[in-house]
């Protein structure tokens, strides 16, 4: 059930970034790179939505490199991360005086640590030592 949800909230990411980007080219909103996005915040989270309801390993590292780098983000003059997540609960943190601000993301965080706690559960076809060749056959 676990895996469902997490399946789940992939898809609804996916489904919001797809609303996000038809409301940009509606109301002709600059934003860099429609394509970049669509690969970030629509391709990403659906492979990984594929990967974690079939329970394999790679969707969910593929699900928890999607949202490790959205956990925290630097905005200022140079941002760290130049799109913006589509379903964010963020808290910011002045990082000086200059307007620049940290970002912290509270859903990409949850996200994280809930696919991490799915890794170690055993989620997934997860890769062990018992499955490789322990020897050679030769004599």
């Amino acid at each position: 059930m676990k895996f469902k949800v997490a399946s789940a909230i992939h898809v609804i990411l996916a489904v919001a970034g797809i609303v996000f980007l038809f409301y940009a080219a509606a109301m002709n909103f600059p934003f860099a790179g429609p394509a970049g996005y669509a690969i970030i915040f629509v391709v990403i989270p659906l492979v990984a939505a594929y990967g974690i309801w079939k329970q394999k390993y790679w969707g969910l590292v593929v699900g928890l490199v999607f949202f490790l780098p959205q956990c925290i983000n630097y905005v200022g003059e140079v941002s760290s991360f130049q799109f913006m997540a589509p379903i964010s609960l963020g808290i910011t943190s002045e990082a000086s005086g200059e307007g620049a601000f940290y970002i912290f993301n509270l859903f990409a965080i949850g996200m994280a640590v809930f696919l991490v706690v799915l890794l170690k559960a055993g989620g997934g076809n997860t890769p062990n030592k018992s499955s490789q060749p322990t020897g050679s056959a030769g004599g």
